[in-house]
């Protein structure tokens, strides 16, 4: 069925810009290809400007669309609340979110997070692929993702982030460990024991990175035998005894609190704090569904701005 909203144009200019296609666009709408087209260089005529810059089968926002699409969503909404002041159904309630986490937050902060976002808008449905940070970036940037959540910012021109929750890393061992009750090691000590991290790619591996450079150290310096690729792989390995572990303090609370794993400070080693990202692609503009799931974690309460 062709669009019914108050302004025909606009919905379909959203739209377009909500999907970066026009093919797309026209299939979400239930209009023809030519109709989404002429929509736009219909509002383009109008405006006297270029909305969209088109490349290779696929659309992106021009400057000027994506201040138009502020308008355009703003004035869409509130078609919606009256819509919904009248008890009619609303369209924005509903829908679908990708998402693509990283290991702490999908694992740490998700379960939580879903929980209450789902009885703030029971009918928006939350797709979550989790992965590492690396690949969950690359998912944002490939369109596969609309939002991901992240253990690192994203530097890239293409991306915004914000962050959302606070982290730390933390070196684990279990009560078998040679160092077990102990309150601290040395880097020489660090350097000649067995250690388990996390696989390259992770926000978790990179903040370990960073905090190694002003002791002149990188992990080739270190003795790691094992790189894991979930927090799960990280408590249990250091839970057997065989090395000592750097995890999220997030991801092996519960361990801590019950005695099965114990906390050693490296002697010399800071900058294990660490922020946790929010991240959208900026040439797409997000669909209401994924704008209501945005706001809703940006309204968390601020994480503790990392050292």
């Amino acid at each position: 069925m062709p669009s019914t909203g108050p302004i025909p144009h606009l919905e379909t200019f959203c739209k377009a810009a909500e999907l970066a296609s026009f093919t797309r666009a026209a299939e979400a709408l239930g209009l023809t290809q030519a109709a989404v087209s002429q929509h736009v260089r219909s509002l383009e005529r109008e405006l006297g400007v270029p909305l969209f810059h088109r490349r290779a089968g696929r659309v992106e926002l021009a400057d000027a669309g994506r201040t138009l699409y502020d308008y355009a969503r703003r004035i869409l909404d509130l078609h919606d609340e009256a819509r919904a002041a009248l008890g009619l159904d609303t369209p924005g309630s509903e829908g679908e979110v990708r998402l693509a986490a990283s290991t702490v937050p999908a694992e740490c902060l998700l379960p939580e997070l879903l929980g209450r976002f789902r009885a703030a808008h029971p009918g928006i449905r939350v797709v979550a692929e989790v992965c590492d940070s690396e690949s969950a970036v690359e998912a944002l940037e490939q369109g596969k993702a609309t939002i991901a959540l992240v253990g690192r910012p994203v530097a890239a021109p293409w991306a915004e982030s914000w962050p959302f929750a606070s982290d730390r890393l933390t070196l684990v061992v279990s009560g078998r460990h040679e160092w077990a009750g102990r309150a601290s090691v040395s880097a020489e000590e660090l350097r000649t024991r067995p250690l388990a991290v996390r696989e390259p790619g992770s926000g978790s591996r990179r903040c370990l990175e960073k905090a190694l450079e002003p002791l002149g150290l990188t992990l080739d310096d270190l003795s790691v035998l094992l790189e894991l690729g979930s927090n799960p792989a990280i408590r249990e390995t250091a839970a057997r005894g065989v090395v000592a572990a750097f995890a999220s303090a997030q991801a092996v609370a519960g361990e801590l609190a019950s005695g099965r794993l114990h906390e050693v400070a490296v002697e010399g080693l800071g900058g294990l704090d660490r922020l946790l990202y929010v991240a959208v692609d900026r040439r797409r503009a997000l669909p209401p569904p994924a704008r209501a799931f945005l706001r809703f974690v940006r309204e968390q309460p601020s994480p503790a701005t990392a050292p």
